[in-house]
């Protein structure tokens, strides 16, 4: 998966948030809501070497269980 950005790299949530209104950042993960809120794209964000690394792709409910928050990654 390759995320891109017209104006270059994203060095920070804010400016990745202006491109995907809808990412939220929870723990040290960021998670997306795609297919109109019916599945999360849980990431880990490397800013610094610019990459996204694939967490979970889970449903609403999946997603509601916060078992995914279980990740050693989370924190």
């Amino acid at each position: 998966m390759v995320f891109s950005h017209q104006r270059g790299k994203m060095a920070q949530f804010f400016q990745l948030r202006q491109t995907f209104p809808q990412a939220d950042q929870v723990g040290n993960l960021t998670v997306f809501n795609i297919s109109g809120n019916n599945y999360r794209l849980i990431t880990l964000i490397d800013y610094r070497y610019q990459k996204v690394f694939v967490r979970a792709v889970l449903t609403h409910s999946e997603y509601d269980t916060d078992n995914w928050r279980n990740d050693p990654w989370f924190s």
